[in-house]
């Protein structure tokens, strides 16, 4: 009997250390800003959906250099140097903010709506904590990065006056960043927000990818995982969401997602906007993939963000 103890305790702790190695491999992976696993699992995913579409890219890209810029910086609550690009727009009397997507970059994640957007306002592309050249050793989903996007509103309405409009777009993380940042106490011009392909929260997103690899949901493994970002990373899984953050919010937002979305699926979206009181509407492109509203409903989205800038500045 004292042997099956002796067994059976010695299987448990096995489990447990399995348990541990496994969950900081995910935690590495998946927060970690050198995760070479995930850059190129994304740019490899990246560069097969937009295929076709090198010629808008290009003409995006050659639109940005045409325009000045400078780079600028801010300090995070946590004493991280984060930095931006400030791009000055066919249109100086309103300023966007673009929040690129988890293993992005502003000038990627932008490239196909760059062109349009610049003929709407001046654009600060900033580089995410732990991303490009911002500080930042852990990516914490929206968590911290949303009190990054307060931070560089504030930098923008200093620069620009507190009565010049401000506007947050943001993809994919970049979209939940923003509407995470959507409750806080922001400058008074920031009339709106543009949210594409969000997910409702960290938890949400880990255990719906954690699924499709597993085939169901490993409770261990996300705890664990939970654990390891308390411990390195300093936030919860669970700490924030859209749809909590949008109760609170009184600021106009356009949604949108893809219909054909196979990494957050566009039900996430639908969410957030069912729960958000404030103005709003929403774009579901059909079939469209993650990130790629803008291309299949081009005239329709275009439209939408024109309107959104009518409605928040009609009184101001």
């Amino acid at each position: 009997m004292e042997a099956f103890f002796i067994l059976v305790s010695a299987a448990f702790l096995f489990a447990i250390i399995v348990l541990l190695v496994f969950g900081g491999i995910f935690f590495h992976i998946a927060c970690s800003r050198n995760s070479k696993v995930v850059s190129q699992l994304i740019t490899n995913g990246s560069n097969k959906l937009l295929e076709g579409y090198t010629d808008d890219i290009k003409r995006g890209q050659s639109c940005l250099e045409s325009h000045q810029s400078r780079e600028v910086s801010i300090k995070s609550k946590d004493g991280l140097t984060l930095f931006g690009k400030f791009i000055e727009g066919d249109n100086p009397n309103r300023t966007i903010i673009c929040v690129h997507g988890y293993h992005g970059s502003p000038s990627h994640d932008f490239s196909i709506a760059i062109e349009a957007l610049l003929t709407h306002g001046n654009l600060l592309m900033i580089d995410q904590r732990a991303h490009g050249k911002s500080e930042g050793k852990y990516i914490t989903f929206g968590v911290r990065e949303c009190d990054d996007c307060k931070l560089w509103a504030d930098f923008v309405s200093q620069m620009m006056g507190d009565n010049h409009p401000i506007y947050f777009d943001g993809v994919s993380m970049g979209a939940t960043t923003v509407l995470m940042a959507s409750d806080l106490e922001l400058p008074k011009n920031v009339k709106g927000i543009i949210a594409d392909c969000s997910f409702t929260s960290p938890h949400e997103i880990v255990s719906t990818i954690s699924q499709r690899i597993f085939k169901s949901e490993p409770k261990l493994l996300i705890g664990c995982i939970e654990l390891y970002c308390r411990l390195f990373a300093g936030f919860s899984l669970k700490e924030k969401s859209t749809t909590s953050a949008l109760k609170n919010n009184k600021r106009p937002i356009l949604f949108a997602h893809g219909t054909g979305d196979t990494l957050v699926p566009h039900n996430m979206s639908q969410k957030a906007y069912d729960v958000c009181t404030a103005p709003k509407s929403l774009i579901l492109a059909k079939d469209a993939e993650h990130g790629l509203s803008y291309l299949f409903e081009n005239e329709r989205y275009s439209n939408a963000i024109t309107n959104l800038f009518k409605e928040c500045e009609k009184t101001a």
